[in-house]
């Protein structure tokens, strides 16, 4: 479905993503503070209540719904195909779930069962993703191919290093996929539905 929207940015859309993210920051370092006041935290499961820090991951969420008929509406404008912008919305998505899924497990890796340290292993983690998703300009298609697929080998290695658990016998698996694998699903679902209206 292409509606006619602008391809120019919407300064109002970038303005209420950058809040959001420097809310999402804020209250990430809040996490770990002891003696603040409890509208600066998560409100506990059992409680009927909110604060603003439980409204940041909705926040994001309502961002990303935004900006998806004028991220996608921009593709199809440029000329891709709806087959070229669905590999799209998969290839984001594959990224979203498995950056969410590596986050998760390095939070219980296991120092003594694992070759590295998890600190090395979550800072190769890190570099590899950034290699994968890096902008290499259309002039160093080459030089993006090499790196692309270094970094994916890297997640792959790191994949088969990682060791979890108290007992350091887990291998790596999607306990829950994160909030960044659960931005993925919901991008996906939003972007499978709007192209399909």
């Amino acid at each position: 479905m292409t509606v006619q929207l602008t391809t120019r940015r919407i300064l109002s859309i970038d303005a209420f993503r950058g809040i959001t993210i420097l809310v999402m920051i804020f209250v990430n370092e809040l996490s770990g503070v002891s003696g603040i006041p409890a509208w600066m935290k998560h409100m506990p499961a059992e409680a009927d209540a909110m604060t603003f820090v439980d409204m940041v991951f909705p926040a994001f969420l309502f961002i990303v719904g935004m900006s998806i008929p004028f991220a996608l509406n921009s593709r199809l404008a440029k000329g891709d195909s709806i087959l070229k912008v669905q590999a799209h919305i998969l290839i984001r998505t594959l990224g979203l779930l498995v950056l969410g899924v590596f986050m998760v497990n390095a939070d219980n890796g296991n120092n003594s069962a694992m070759p590295l340290s998890i600190y090395l292993w979550s800072l190769l983690f890190y570099a590899a993703v950034i290699i994968i998703w890096n902008f290499y300009g259309t002039s160093q298609k080459l030089l993006a191919v090499v790196l692309r697929v270094a970094g994916i080998s890297m997640l792959v290695i790191l994949a088969v290093l990682y060791r979890g658990g108290e007992s350091g016998m887990a291998y790596m698996s999607p306990q829950w996929w994160g909030i960044l694998g659960l931005i993925g699903w919901a991008y996906a679902i939003s972007c499978i539905i709007y192209i399909n209206s």
